[in-house]
C-alpha cells in the first residue's frame, strides 16, 4: 500500500478534488483539500463514511447499478453527472474513477478524481459577456470617434496606420487611397506629395518629407499645416507611453479667413481714425487748449472760439477736475514722453448734459515745443448700459427686489458702518404652488410677497430676494427683542399675503431664522447662522420664527451642526468611529435573528458622539474613496466578530448614492462577499424612507437593488411610517423587510388608534409577502402589546442595548439575549 500512501501526497494540493474508496466495506479512507470545497464537507465527515458523498448525485438507479458493475470488474470510469454539497445545493462534475493497480479484490481500491464543472461554466459565461461588453464598448468607442468634429488618427510605434476616423479621410482626400490599417506614414505622406496634397512642399519634396518624419515621430507644439485647396489644419500629436503617437486635425481654414478679414478691418478703422478722428484737441505746456476739432462743436455744443484758451478742466464738474489736477502732477510733469494714457472723465455739455468720455492723451515733444495731444471717444451709451447691467444683476427681474449678488455688494465686508439684523425667510410648501397651479401663480405669489416686504421696509430696511421662495430683510440692529417683534411682524404679514388664481386663493406661511450682523462679521458666516435657525423652525414645525442667538447656537452646536469635514475626516484616519450592533430578536423566545450595525464616534477625551450629530457629515466625506475605504474595513471587522452567529443576518444603513449608480451591486459584493462566504452570514442592506427625497435615478436604483438580492442579500425599508414614507415603494422596489419606525408604537400600549394603525400597516405588509421588524421597542408594555397584535419580531432596548461586537460574540453566541424588563 505504499503506492497510496505516494497517490495520497501526490493529490492533496492538487486543484480538481480526489478521493480514495475502500471497496470491502465501502468506505472513503482519504480525501484532498479540494473535494472538501467542492462537497462542502469537512474532512471529519467524510473520512470513513460512505461513497455516495461523491459517487450519489442526481444518478437514476440504472446509471448507479451500470457503475456498480463498473466497479465489480475493475473498469475505469468517466462520467458527468449533477452531485450535491452538503448544503443542498447541486453542482456539475465529471468524476473519473480508476482502480488502485496492485490490489486483490478482497482489497481493491478506488482512486476518484472530480472535476467541478459548475465553476468552468460560470468563468466561460463571463468570459462571454466580457466579450460582449468589450465589443460593445469598441462600437461606442468609435461612434464616439467619428462623431468628433476633428479627425482622429492613431499610429502605432512602427509609425503603421492602426486607424482613423472618416473626418480623417474628408481632410486628406487627396491620399485617401493610400490611407488604410497598416499602411506606413512615410508611404501616405509621400503619396500626398505626389498628388499635391502639400502645396508648401512643391519644389522641395524630398527635405519637405524628412522635416515632416522627424516631426511626426518627436511632436512638440500644434503645428498649423496647408492642404490643397486651401484648406488649413492644426495638428495636435502626442506619443503615448507605449511609442503609439494619437493625433487630432482640426480644421481652421474659416478662423483665418476671419482672422484675415478682422486684421483688414482693423487696418481701415485706423486709417479712418487717422485721418477724421471723432474728437481731437491739443494742449499747451500751460494746459490750456490750443487746437480743437468739429467734432467737438458737434457734440458738446461749443464753438471754437469758446474752447481755445481755457482748460479742459473747465468743462469737467469739480470731482472729475479735482482727480484730472492730481493726475497732471503725478504723472504729466516729467520731461520724458510718456505713453498713451488713458482715462475716462466727465465732460458737460454746453446743455448742461454730462457725458463719459474716454479720453487718451499722450505728450509730442518736436522741435523743443511741448504737445499733449488728446483724443476723445463720447461712450456715455455703453457706460449707461453697463449701469443698467449693473442694476438688473443686482435686482431681481421677478420682483424688483435687491439680489443676492447685490446684498453680498451692498452690505460686503469691511463696508457696512452699523450693526445690522439680517432676518433669513424661506416660504412654507411654495414647491406645492407651482406643482398644484403651475408656475404662473408661483411668480403671482412671489411678487405678493416682495410687495408685502417692500411695505414693511418702505421707512427701513432692505428686502432681498435669495433666490427660489427664499428672501431676506437687513435693517438696522436695536437689539434681539426688537429684532424678534419684527420677525413675528414679517412672518404674520408674509403668512396674510394671498392671490386669488383661477377663482382659487392662495397662500402661504414663512419660517424665519434672524440674527445680528456686527460690522466686522464676515455676512457668509452670518447668513449661515441664520440659515441653520430659518432650517429648525421649518423641521420644527414650519411659520416660525427662531434666533440664532447664543441659546440657539449652543443647541445647534450640541446636536453636531458645526461639525466639519475636516473633524471627520481625521476621526476617520485616528480610528475613532467604530462600529455597535443592537440584536434583531423574535419576542416569543428572545432568540437572535439578526443585527443592525450602528456607527459610533469616540473622541481621544472618550466622549461618545451619536450618529444624529454627524451622520450627514460623514455621508459627505464618505463621497472620497480614501476615507470610504475605511468604513469598509470597520464593517468587515464587524462580520469577522460575529463569525460565530451563523445563518443570521446582519444590517448596514446605506445612502441611496452609494447604490444608485451602475455597478455599485458589483462593489458593495466585493467588500462583503469573501467575510460573508466565511462567516456564512447574510447582508441586510437597510435603505431609509428619510432619504428619498435625494434626487437619484430610481430605475437604476431598483435596478442595483435586485442585483443585490439576486446576489443572496437581503433588502430592507428602513424607517418606515416617517413623513416621507411612500406606499408605492413597497411595490416598486425589490424588499424583504420593512422596519417600522419607533413614532409608530410610541404610545401603542395605551393608544387605541395608534394600535389600529399600526396593525393596518403590518397586516398590508404581510399581504405582500414582506417581513415586518418593529424598531424601537423600549418598554415591556410595548412589547407585550406588540406580541399580542401578531408583530413579534422586534429590536429595541428593551432586548438588547447596543453593544460591541466582541462584547456581542462573548456573551451570546448565537443564540438569544436576556433582557431586564424597565
Amino acid at each position: 500500500m505504499l503506492f497510496v500512501e505516494w497517490l495520497k501526497q501526490i493529490f492533496e494540493f492538487a486543484t480538481d478534488g480526489a478521493f480514495l474508496i475502500e471497496e470491502h466495506p465501502p468506505r472513503i479512507v482519504f480525501c484532498n483539500n479540494a473535494a472538501c470545497e467542492q462537497s462542502g464537507y469537512d474532512r471529519s465527515e467524510i473520512l470513513d463514511g460512505p461513497p455516495s458523498v461523491f459517487l450519489g448525485g442526481a444518478l437514476g438507479e440504472e446509471a448507479k447499478l451500470k457503475l456498480g458493475d463498473s466497479l465489480w470488474r475493475s473498469l475505469p470510469i468517466r462520467r458527468q453527472f449533477r452531485n450535491y454539497r452538503k448544503d443542498g445545493k447541486p453542482y456539475l462534475v465529471e468524476l473519473s474513477l480508476y482502480a488502485v493497480p496492485g490490489c486483490d479484490k478482497q482489497n481493491r481500491c478506488w482512486i476518484g478524481i472530480q472535476n467541478d464543472l459548475s465553476k468552468d461554466q460560470t468563468i466561460k459565461q463571463r468570459l462571454a459577456s466580457a466579450k460582449f461588453k468589450a465589443g460593445l464598448f469598441q462600437k461606442r468607442l468609435w461612434e464616439a470617434i467619428d462623431a468628433l468634429p476633428d479627425a482622429f488618427v492613431m499610429y502605432d510605434k512602427d509609425d503603421r496606420l492602426v486607424a482613423c476616423n472618416e473626418k480623417y479621410k474628408e481632410f486628406y482626400a487627396v491620399s485617401e487611397d493610400a490611407i488604410f490599417p497598416g499602411a506606413k506614414f512615410q508611404d501616405i505622406i509621400r503619396y500626398g506629395i505626389e498628388n499635391g496634397q502639400y502645396p508648401d512642399a512643391v519644389g522641395r519634396e524630398k527635405e519637405w518629407l524628412e522635416e515632416w518624419r522627424d516631426r511626426h515621430r518627436k511632436p512638440s507644439q500644434p503645428v498649423e499645416r496647408e492642404l490643397s485647396g486651401g484648406r488649413f489644419i492644426v495638428l495636435h500629436d502626442i506619443v503615448t507611453d507605449n511609442g503609439d503617437l494619437v493625433g487630432l486635425r482640426t480644421d481652421v481654414t474659416e478662423l483665418r479667413q476671419q482672422k484675415k478679414r478682422l486684421e483688414e478691418q482693423k487696418r481701415f478703422v485706423e486709417l479712418l481714425l487717422d485721418r477724421n478722428p471723432a474728437i481731437v484737441m491739443s494742449q499747451g505746456r500751460d494746459w490750456k487748449i490750443k487746437t480743437c476739432s468739429d467734432a467737438w462743436t458737434r457734440q458738446f455744443g461749443y464753438t471754437r472760439e469758446e474752447t481755445v484758451g481755457r482748460d479742459l478742466i473747465d468743462f469737467m464738474p469739480p470731482e472729475d477736475a479735482e482727480k484730472s489736477r492730481i493726475f497732471r502732477e503725478n504723472e504729466l510733469q516729467s520731461e520724458a514722453a510718456p505713453p498713451i494714457i488713458k482715462n475716462i472723465l466727465t465732460i458737460k455739455t454746453k446743455a448742461g448734459d454730462a457725458r463719459s468720455v474716454e479720453l487718451q492723451s499722450v505728450i509730442e515733444i518736436s522741435q523743443g515745443e511741448w504737445r499733449n495731444i488728446i483724443a476723445m471717444v463720447d461712450i456715455t451709451p455703453i457706460m449707461r448700459a453697463g449701469d443698467e447691467l449693473l442694476r438688473l444683476v443686482e435686482n431681481d427681474e421677478l420682483t424688483g427686489l435687491m439680489s443676492r449678488r447685490g446684498l453680498q455688494r451692498r452690505f460686503a465686508d469691511g463696508q457696512r458702518k452699523r450693526d445690522l439684523g439680517f432676518y433669513l425667510i424661506d416660504i412654507d410648501y411654495f414647491k406645492s404652488v407651482n406643482d398644484g397651479y403651475g408656475h404662473e401663480a408661483g411668480d403671482l405669489l412671489l411678487k405678493a410677497l416682495a410687495d408685502s416686504l417692500k411695505g414693511l421696509t418702505e421707512k427701513v430696511g432692505y428686502p432681498t430676494r435669495l433666490g427660489g421662495e427664499e428672501f431676506a430683510v437687513l435693517r438696522p440692529w436695536s437689539g434681539w427683542s426688537e429684532a424678534k417683534d419684527f420677525a413675528e411682524e414679517l412672518r404674520r404679514t408674509l403668512s396674510e399675503s394671498s392671490i386669488t388664481f383661477r377663482g382659487k386663493r392662495i397662500q402661504r406661511s414663512a419660517s424665519i431664522g434672524y440674527i445680528e450682523v456686527k460690522t466686522d462679521d464676515k455676512l457668509s458666516a452670518t447668513m449661515h447662522l441664520a440659515d441653520l435657525a430659518q432650517r429648525e423652525a421649518k423641521s420644527s414645525g414650519r411659520n416660525r420664527c427662531l434666533a440664532a442667538n447664543a441659546e440657539m447656537l449652543r443647541r445647534l452646536e450640541e446636536s453636531g451642526a458645526f461639525i466639519k469635514n475636516d473633524q471627520v475626516q481625521a476621526a476617520l484616519e485616528q480610528g475613532e468611529f467604530f462600529y455597535e450592533v443592537q440584536p434583531i430578536v423574535h419576542a416569543g423566545s428572545d432568540r437572535i435573528i439578526g443585527f443592525e450595525a450602528l456607527i459610533r464616534w469616540r473622541k481621544p477625551d472618550g466622549e461618545i458622539v451619536m450618529p444624529d450629530k454627524f451622520i450627514e457629515t460623514l455621508y459627505e466625506v464618505l463621497r472620497q474613496p480614501y476615507f470610504s475605504k475605511i468604513r469598509e474595513k470597520l464593517r468587515v471587522d464587524v462580520l469577522e466578530k460575529l463569525a460565530g452567529f451563523e445563518d443570521r443576518y446582519i444590517g448596514f444603513n446605506f445612502i441611496l448614492e452609494e447604490i444608485a449608480y451602475p455597478g455599485a451591486a458589483e462593489k458593495i459584493d466585493r467588500m462583503f462577499g469573501k467575510a460573508i462566504a466565511k462567516a456564512k452570514q447574510r447582508i441586510l442592506v437597510e435603505i431609509s424612507e428619510r432619504a428619498f427625497h435625494s434626487r437619484v435615478d430610481t430605475d437604476l436604483l431598483v435596478e442595483e437593488l435586485q442585483k443585490l438580492r439576486d446576489r443572496g442579500y437581503l433588502i430592507a425599508l428602513d424607517d418606515f411610517g416617517v413623513e416621507s414614507s411612500n406606499i408605492q415603494r413597497l411595490q416598486q422596489f425589490p424588499i424583504d423587510i420593512v422596519k417600522l419606525d419607533k413614532s409608530l408604537i410610541r404610545e401603542i400600549a395605551g393608544n387605541d388608534r395608534q394600535r389600529t394603525t399600526v396593525i393596518s400597516i403590518a397586516r398590508m405588509i404581510e399581504n405582500l409577502g414582506l417581513t415586518c421588524i418593529v424598531e424601537g421597542v423600549e418598554t415591556e408594555q410595548q412589547a407585550q402589546a406588540l406580541q399580542a397584535m401578531g408583530l413579534v419580531i422586534h429590536q429595541g432596548f428593551f432586548h438588547a442595548v447596543p453593544v460591541s461586537p466582541e462584547e456581542m460574540a462573548a456573551h451570546h453566541r448565537g443564540i438569544s439575549v436576556r433582557h431586564k424588563p424597565t
